[in-house]
């Protein structure tokens, strides 16, 4: 859904406009939103200082978008908005957090200026949720929704219906901090059980199984299943599959895993790890040190680098051990031809 903008001072509520009808980047004057706001509310000197100091976040973009969306439905029809942003209007705008789309710059949606907006509305209806979801916020908006429509969408979008889907899969983390592998395995078995198709999770909870139990043939199985769900989007599902494959020793179809993988995500340091560790096994140590290096430079934040480290030693170890025997090898072939010129 469209994202809101951010302006500075001015459009507040109570000023006797209809939220999102002045554009961005509009405000009145401080002495016109003076008169307005004590002559409507009885708003204290002191307390329209702090009004006049407070920036509001003006969702205006979103409020035109959701004008003309509205327009296009059909009977019963409805539109589903979910995005960051704040829900009361004591949040303010100043901790209003930016993102990066490619080219874009956007800002979350501000909640309770488009629920004041489209609540008074006439012609349709802007539904909520009986408590609001901790950090992504829904909403339901519609000409004429359905009943059936809304009770559903209050079933699913409440903190309570979240509380219930995560609850076992914070358990299962916690429990594998703990080193209880069995015990988070059953936690996420649980958690899977609530949320079937959640690919995210099946990856996570296929990583339990190859690091925690060394099961690799299970975590194979639910990686494919991951996969199904979601081929052209996840880089580390296919590290996940890729990372089994190797644990079955299976090391061609491993290397097309991450492939797949650095196709999705060109940095990946994980395909490049897993990709470094089957050069090494087939003795092609140029490559996997080469592959190494790349890892290491693109390991920003270093996550992998111990394991980077450990496996560019082993790397090392075998060159030297290759090189040592093929000195070996010199010398005995230069020793069995001295002998026989003697």
């Amino acid at each position: 859904m469209a994202r809101g903008q951010a302006a500075d001072g001015a459009v507040g509520a109570g000023t006797g406009t209809p939220p999102g009808s002045a554009r961005v980047g509009e405000s009145m004057t401080e002495g016109g939103l003076k008169s307005t706001l004590q002559s409507e509310g009885g708003v204290t000197e002191s307390g329209l200082k702090s009004t006049l100091r407070r920036h509001v976040l003006h969702s205006y973009g979103a409020i035109e978008c959701l004008e003309a969306c509205l327009g296009l439905l059909s009977a019963g029809g409805f539109i589903l908005i979910n995005d960051y942003g704040p829900t009361t209007p004591e949040e303010p705008a100043e901790g209003a957090m930016h993102q990066k789309f490619s080219g874009s710059t956007s800002i979350g949606l501000n909640f309770a200026l488009l629920g004041e907006y489209f609540g008074k509305r006439a012609g349709c209806r802007w539904i909520e949720p009986a408590t609001d979801r901790e950090r992504i916020h829904s909403r339901l908006l519609g000409r004429d929704p359905s009943e059936t429509a809304i009770e559903r969408f209050r079933e699913l979008f409440d903190k309570a219906r979240e509380e219930w889907l995560t609850e076992p899969v914070g358990r299962a983390r916690q429990l594998q901090q703990w080193g209880q592998n069995e015990a988070a395995l059953g936690a996420y078995q649980e958690a899977l059980a609530r949320q079937p198709r959640n690919w995210q999770l099946m990856g996570e909870a296929a990583k339990c199984l190859m690091f925690a139990t060394r099961d690799f043939a299970s975590a194979l199985r639910l990686a494919a299943t991951a996969i199904s769900l979601n081929s052209a989007r996840s880089a580390d599902l296919w590290d996940t599959l890729g990372d089994a494959y190797l644990g079955l020793e299976m090391a061609d179809s491993a290397a097309l895993a991450y492939q797949r993988a650095l196709a999705i995500d060109a940095t990946d340091v994980r395909a490049r790890l897993g990709l470094a560790h089957g050069h090494a096994a087939r003795a092609n140590y140029a490559e996997a040190m080469r592959l190494i290096a790349e890892a290491i430079t693109l390991d920003k934040s270093s996550q992998y680098r111990e394991m980077l480290m450990q496996k560019q030693a082993q790397v090392i170890m075998e060159i030297d051990h290759q090189n040592q025997q093929e000195a070996r090898a010199m010398y005995a072939r230069r020793g069995g031809r001295m002998g026989g010129n003697g």
